[in-house]
């Protein structure tokens, strides 16, 4: 007789510690779609995730494209404990701004009310969006690597309602207008999901700023300033690294550190792109040329990047707090030991 294994559940927060910085990448752009497609009998394309819907973002949004002339727009909130009301609101709310025909909710686990909310919302004729509720969870046999699964907890019924939200039929019949109408999904986007997993790996606290009408994104990192932050901005053909300072005193921040410019050069140890104040921001840069598209650069990128906002925080961060302090940062002045980041 052959040897048996025997299977166990793992705990999730093995696989994903974080669910903004781990899961949902993942989830989007690393094999996640489509092990939730197969579990669900869609197909998931054109992945985009931390989506602008109103004042807040969904997690996930991207195409049901099992019928290439009746295109679903889909929004995914996840979860990883139990689903709670705030979600569920959250999820359908975004659903209805991005004007989606389906919506999927994952969490580890549903209280029996979620579930039956969702179960009367699919049993309305006349609704505008199916909705799924889908348990994530994760398994190993004896010291096998986890193996993520997806369950269905809750379905639409099979027939599909004649008001359900589809991408409009012009939309459908020319690809090239797809991108437009499900917010420029790109592989910018992709790249800086991993970068962002990276940098909370190292320590950092990054979170996602502002999207540009070029394509380029920003990573936001907090250094513990009420002005200053490292940013990590990339767009189609460079990258950059960048103390962005923002809000209320900003000016009078850039212009006492462009007093020691030479300084502040010479430690870091190249020439920086100082970009004087506008209305509302200005910045101090570092930048690289870089093909988004080349991923067989990426690790040395990354690399690049989480380089260059050590070296950012070692030399600003004891700058902008002596300037806080109202004491001098001439060049023959050395940081504080306490206020440089250990290498």
């Amino acid at each position: 007789m052959p040897e048996l294994g025997r299977i166990e559940e793992v705990d999730i927060r093995e696989l994903w510690t974080n669910e903004a910085a781990d899961f949902t990448p993942w989830l989007a752009y690393q094999g996640g779609l489509e092990l939730l497609g197969d579990a669900l009998g869609l197909t998931f394309a054109s992945a985009e995730h931390e989506v602008p819907a109103g004042a807040n973002r969904a997690d996930v949004v991207c195409m049901e494209e099992s019928d290439q002339d009746r295109l679903i727009k889909v929004v995914i909130e996840n979860q990883l404990k139990k689903f709670d009301h705030r979600h569920l609101g959250q999820a359908l709310t975004y659903a209805n701004t991005l004007q989606a025909g389906i919506c999927i909710w994952i969490a580890k686990e549903f209280k029996r009310e979620h579930r039956a909310f969702v179960e009367e919302h699919n049993a309305t004729p006349a609704r505008k969006v199916d909705c799924y509720c889908v348990r994530v969870s994760a398994y190993r046999v004896d010291d096998s690597n986890p193996v993520p699964e997806f369950k269905v907890v809750v379905r639409p019924d099979s027939q599909t309602p004649a008001d359900l939200r589809t991408v409009p039929s012009q939309v459908a019949a020319n690809p090239g207008l797809h991108a437009p109408f499900e917010n420029g999904v790109s592989v910018i986007e992709e790249f800086m999901a991993r970068l962002q997993s990276d940098l909370n790996r190292s320590g950092y606290s990054a979170g996602w700023g502002m999207k540009l009408n070029d394509g380029t994104r920003h990573l936001l990192v907090d250094i513990g300033h009420h002005i200053a932050r490292i940013a990590v901005a990339r767009g189609p053909k460079r990258t950059r690294v960048r103390l962005h300072m923002y809000g209320k005193g900003h000016k009078a921040l850039y212009y006492r550190l462009a007093r020691y410019k030479d300084s502040i050069e010479t430690d870091v140890g190249e020439t920086l792109d100082w970009r004087p104040p506008n209305a509302v921001r200005s910045s101090i840069d570092l930048g690289r040329n870089a093909d988004h598209a080349d991923r067989s650069m990426w690790d040395e990128e990354i690399a690049w990047c989480l380089s260059k906002v050590d070296l950012f925080l070692e030399v600003f961060q004891w700058r902008l707090n002596a300037l806080d302090r109202g004491e001098s940062i001439a060049p023959a002045e050395e940081p504080p030991a306490n206020e440089v980041r250990a290498a």
